[in-house]
Protein backbone atom coordinates (compact mmCIF):
# COMPACT_ATOMS: atom_id res chain seq x y z
CA UNK A 1 0.00 0.00 0.00
CA UNK A 2 2.82 2.14 0.48
CA UNK A 3 3.74 2.22 -3.09
CA UNK A 4 0.15 3.17 -4.54
CA UNK A 5 -0.40 7.47 -3.35
CA UNK A 6 -4.03 7.45 -4.48
CA UNK A 7 -5.18 5.89 -1.34
CA UNK A 8 -2.84 7.75 1.02
CA UNK A 9 -4.07 11.26 -1.02
CA UNK A 10 -7.81 10.13 0.04
CA UNK A 11 -7.51 9.04 3.63
CA UNK A 12 -5.17 12.50 3.82
CA UNK A 13 -8.28 14.72 2.30
CA UNK A 14 -10.38 12.70 4.53
CA UNK A 15 -8.35 13.38 7.62
CA UNK A 16 -8.05 16.72 7.08
CA UNK A 17 -11.44 18.01 5.91
CA UNK A 18 -12.62 15.81 9.10
CA UNK A 19 -10.00 17.31 11.41
CA UNK A 20 -10.83 20.80 10.92
CA UNK A 21 -14.52 20.33 10.96
CA UNK A 22 -13.53 19.23 14.42
CA UNK A 23 -11.27 22.03 15.23
CA UNK A 24 -13.74 24.67 13.64
CA UNK A 25 -15.91 23.98 16.82
CA UNK A 26 -13.01 22.94 19.39
CA UNK A 27 -12.79 26.50 20.85
CA UNK A 28 -16.61 26.46 21.65
CA UNK A 29 -17.15 22.81 22.78
CA UNK A 30 -14.37 23.06 25.36
CA UNK A 31 -16.06 26.62 27.06
CA UNK A 32 -13.58 28.92 24.96
CA UNK A 33 -10.46 27.17 26.65
CA UNK A 34 -7.30 28.87 25.98
CA UNK A 35 -5.55 25.62 25.15
CA UNK A 36 -7.84 24.84 22.51
CA UNK A 37 -7.51 28.27 21.11
CA UNK A 38 -4.09 27.33 20.00
CA UNK A 39 -5.11 24.77 17.46
CA UNK A 40 -8.73 25.75 16.95
CA UNK A 41 -10.65 28.70 15.32
CA UNK A 42 -11.45 31.37 17.74
CA UNK A 43 -12.96 33.81 14.86
CA UNK A 44 -14.11 33.88 11.65
CA UNK A 45 -10.75 35.43 10.61
CA UNK A 46 -8.26 34.48 7.74
CA UNK A 47 -5.38 33.38 10.14
CA UNK A 48 -8.34 30.61 12.74
CA UNK A 49 -9.36 29.22 9.38
CA UNK A 50 -5.43 28.18 8.16
CA UNK A 51 -5.26 27.04 11.18
CA UNK A 52 -7.96 24.62 10.28
CA UNK A 53 -6.28 23.07 8.15
CA UNK A 54 -2.47 23.17 9.23
CA UNK A 55 -2.87 21.31 12.27
CA UNK A 56 -5.10 18.36 10.81
CA UNK A 57 -2.65 17.85 8.01
CA UNK A 58 0.35 18.33 10.17
CA UNK A 59 -0.86 15.73 12.28
CA UNK A 60 -1.36 13.55 9.30
CA UNK A 61 2.22 14.19 8.14
CA UNK A 62 3.32 13.08 11.28
CA UNK A 63 1.82 9.31 11.11
CA UNK A 64 2.92 9.32 7.50
CA UNK A 65 6.22 9.74 8.85
CA UNK A 66 6.49 6.98 10.98
CA UNK A 67 5.20 4.49 8.25
CA UNK A 68 7.80 6.21 5.97
CA UNK A 69 10.58 5.57 8.02
CA UNK A 70 13.11 4.20 5.02
CA UNK A 71 12.37 8.09 3.48
CA UNK A 72 13.93 10.16 5.97
CA UNK A 73 13.05 13.04 4.59
CA UNK A 74 9.66 12.10 4.34
CA UNK A 75 8.41 14.39 7.22
CA UNK A 76 10.72 17.92 6.60
CA UNK A 77 8.90 17.39 2.62
CA UNK A 78 5.25 17.63 4.17
CA UNK A 79 6.14 19.72 6.26
CA UNK A 80 8.31 22.11 3.53
CA UNK A 81 4.51 21.48 1.18
CA UNK A 82 1.68 22.41 4.12
CA UNK A 83 3.78 25.60 4.91
CA UNK A 84 3.70 26.39 1.11
CA UNK A 85 -0.08 25.41 1.18
CA UNK A 86 -0.76 28.06 3.99
CA UNK A 87 1.40 30.82 2.40
CA UNK A 88 0.03 30.02 -1.17
CA UNK A 89 -4.07 30.70 0.61
CA UNK A 90 -3.10 33.30 2.88
CA UNK A 91 -1.46 35.62 -0.73
CA UNK A 92 -4.42 34.26 -2.54
CA UNK A 93 -6.86 35.54 -0.31
CA UNK A 94 -5.13 38.88 0.01
CA UNK A 95 -5.05 39.22 -3.60
CA UNK A 96 -8.70 38.28 -4.22
CA UNK A 97 -10.14 40.44 -1.05
CA UNK A 98 -7.53 43.60 -2.47
CA UNK A 99 -9.52 42.94 -5.81
CA UNK A 100 -12.74 43.04 -4.54
CA UNK A 101 -12.02 46.28 -2.83
CA UNK A 102 -10.66 47.81 -5.58
CA UNK A 103 -13.82 46.85 -8.14
CA UNK A 104 -16.18 47.83 -4.91
CA UNK A 105 -14.64 51.39 -5.30
CA UNK A 106 -15.20 51.65 -8.93
CA UNK A 107 -19.01 50.64 -8.77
Amino acid sequence: MKNNILPWQITGFAVTSIGGTLLHFLYDWSGQNRFAAIFSGVNESTWEHMKLLFFPMFAFALIQSFLFKENSAFFCIKLRGNTARSFTDSRAFLHIQRRHRKIARLG
